[in-house]
C-alpha cells in the first residue's frame, strides 16, 4: 500500500498536535516551537520538501493561530519556528520617529553609514567586543 502524502493543513494540525502532546508531557503550554525541515518531511509522509509546501503548511499555522518566524541564521536554514500569535499581539509595537532623522541625514552614504554605526556603538557597545573577539 502507497504512503498517503498529508496535505498542508493536517500536517499544521499534526504539529499542533505534536506540541499538545510534548506540553502535557512537560506539563506546562508552550507558546513556541521549532521544528526541522527533515522532521516536517516525515510528518506530512513525503520524499522530497517543495518550498512551496512548506508555504502552505505556514499559512494553515496562520489559520490555526501561530506565526512563522524567519529565523535568518546560516545554522537554522533546516529550521522553522512559530510562535502563537496572540503572543505577538502583545508585544509592543515600535515605530521608527525616533531614529528618522538619522536615517534621512543630508549626508554622503558612507557619512550617514558612520553615523549610523557611531549611534549603534553607543546603544550596544558589548555587541562590538563580542565582535571584536571573534576576529582575534
Amino acid at each position: 500500500m502507497k504512503t498517503n502524502r498529508i496535505s498542508a493543513e493536517h500536517t499544521a494540525k499534526l504539529l499542533l498536535i505534536n506540541l499538545a502532546e510534548y506540553s502535557e508531557a512537560k506539563g506546562r503550554e508552550l507558546a513556541r516551537f521549532r521544528i526541522s525541515r527533515d522532521s516536517l518531511k516525515r510528518v506530512s509522509n513525503r520524499k522530497t520538501l517543495r518550498e512551496a509546501f512548506v508555504f502552505e503548511v505556514i499559512d494553515e499555522m496562520a489559520q490555526l493561530g501561530w506565526s512563522a518566524i524567519d529565523t535568518g541564521t546560516m545554522e537554522s536554514d533546516n529550521v522553522l519556528a512559530f510562535i502563537m500569535t496572540s503572543k505577538i499581539d502583545a508585544w509592543p509595537r515600535l515605530g521608527v520617529l525616533r531614529v528618522l532623522e538619522l536615517a534621512r541625514m543630508k549626508a554622503d552614504l558612507e557619512d550617514v553609514h558612520d553615523a549610523i554605526d557611531e549611534a549603534y556603538d553607543e546603544h550596544y557597545p558589548e555587541l562590538e567586543d563580542d565582535v571584536l573577539a571573534l576576529e582575534d
